[in-house]
């Protein structure tokens, strides 16, 4: 499934940046970085991982209800912080590559990475620590709703599709 340089891979990509083009007034950087990403299919991989994550985030919610409402959970900032540092570090790798960055900073992803990072990140740092207003602000409940970045895999599903056909 990741296959590094598949020339039907790169091609597809290829054609997929040149169609959404408008003006490419970025760095050389962000586009030699976008490139990369394309060429080793790291992209994809990104992806996967960012799943798996937000999957995982989700599911801890569920874990939390079983604890007292608004208390932290022992030991779960050991998960959160690994986990909260890769999806803000692949928040800000995209919105560095991406070609419009205004459009990306108000699209969907990004509102999801806001309503579901920025509370956890304050319950994690310990910027709110009252257990009564990370439940009155339901804080911990935010977390549910990571799962809806995984729809950024139909992205991959539709490109392997594409590559299958023309292969």
């Amino acid at each position: 499934m990741f296959k590094t340089a598949n020339p039907a891979y790169v091609a597809y990509k290829i054609d997929e940046a040149e169609e959404g083009k408008v003006e490419d007034k970025q760095t050389s950087l962000a586009n030699k970085i976008r490139s990369y990403l394309i060429v080793t299919r790291l992209d994809d991989k990104q992806e996967l991982v960012n799943a798996i994550l937000s999957l995982v985030f989700s599911l801890i919610f569920a874990i939390e209800t079983y604890f007292p409402k608004g208390e932290p959970v022992p030991g779960l900032v050991y998960v959160f912080l690994p986990i909260l540092s890769w999806l803000t570090l692949d928040w800000l790798l995209n919105l560095y590559i991406s070609r419009n960055r205004l459009q990306y900073i108000f699209g969907f992803e990004s509102f999801i990475t806001y309503i579901t990072l920025i509370p956890q990140t304050l319950i994690t740092l310990e910027f709110v620590t009252d257990p009564d207003t990370i439940g009155w602000l339901e804080l911990n409940f935010w977390k549910v709703f990571r799962i809806f970045s995984c729809q950024r895999m139909n992205k991959i599903f539709e490109r392997q599709n594409k590559i299958l056909e023309h292969a």
